[in-house]
């Protein structure tokens, strides 16, 4: 990066740091908002009839529509300024400032992100869930040939949701606090921040409310941040494959913290390069692929 363009990035996230506040302290927000809504979704929750249990809160229930509402895009919004949390530290090259035994949770922390993201979306228990616990099922199941091990203990046996559940409200949620909180030095994020974050999604909630989805669709796809995994595993012939790249992935991630200058500007690079094509990938998931992710054309 040029110093001309460095000085750019650094303007431009010290005015959105004023204006607003920092994406990471957004982030932080959003994930305290999606831990209080969840809570209030948990009484409600029955894990032998998932789909059920959040249909009737729905539908019956103004305040159920809202929560599950709230819930639905405090997470979203999470994992969002979440990923516009590390483009900031990687842009401004402030990983450097990040003590290494800290850097290395932090990577930890992402697949700890995208985890309970999609057990919570799994939770669900719709067709969409099914297909979305089906890969997952069978990516863990390439670690651990030999047993079920791994596939049980993140996400159980089909049909049983116990696992999953305890998972997403516990322990996932509670590895993502500490680390969170071993990160930037508070429990609670800023007053700004929730004010902010609680206006945000107050507001979606109750403009865009949760859709309430038939349980089994023809057109079954993941979440948006899982489109782009499904149309690698789609071309890949060999899944396991994808072990690899997440491996290489996080490995590059690391060396980043270690690298001198230059050989950490071309990691950064490849990272952006990486990025770049999931984004694409993702689009196409969503625009072009229809039932059982035959190719379409959204214009026909």
């Amino acid at each position: 990066m040029s110093r001309f363009s460095q000085r750019v990035t650094e303007v431009g996230y010290s005015t959105w740091n004023r204006l607003f506040t920092s994406s990471g302290m957004l982030a932080f927000a959003m994930f305290w908002i999606a831990i209080a809504s969840g809570v209030f979704l948990a009484l409600f929750y029955d894990i032998n009839r998932p789909a059920d249990s959040l249909e009737l809160l729905t539908i019956h229930s103004s305040a159920g529509l809202f929560f599950r509402s709230l819930h639905y895009w405090s997470a979203q919004l999470f994992l969002l300024f979440s990923v516009t949390h590390v483009v900031e530290h990687l842009l401004l090259g402030s990983e450097r400032a990040t003590r290494p035994g800290i850097w290395i949770r932090l990577t930890l922390l992402i697949p700890l992100i995208f985890y309970v993201m999609i057990s919570g979306f799994i939770l669900k228990g719709d067709s969409e869930s099914f297909l979305a616990r089906r890969i997952l099922s069978g990516l863990l199941r390439f670690l651990d040939s030999s047993s079920d091990f791994l596939a049980y203990s993140f996400v159980g046996h089909d049909g049983d949701w116990q696992i999953l559940y305890m998972h997403h409200l516990a322990t996932a949620s509670l590895l993502i606090l500490i680390f969170t909180v071993e990160h930037i030095r508070l429990f609670w994020p800023r007053s700004i921040s929730v004010l902010y974050s609680m206006a945000t999604t107050t507001l979606l909630s109750v403009l865009l409310p949760l859709e309430i989805k038939p349980h089994f669709d023809t057109i079954v796809k993941g979440p948006w941040y899982f489109l782009g995994l499904q149309e690698i595993l789609h071309w890949l012939t060999l899944p396991w494959l994808m072990w690899i790249m997440v491996f290489l992935l996080a490995l590059l991630f690391v060396a980043i913290r270690f690298s001198k200058e230059k050989i950490a500007r071309i990691l950064k690079l490849s990272l952006l390069f990486f990025f770049i094509v999931y984004i694409g990938l993702s689009f196409i998931g969503w625009l072009f692929r229809g039932e059982n992710w035959q190719w379409i054309y959204p214009w026909s």
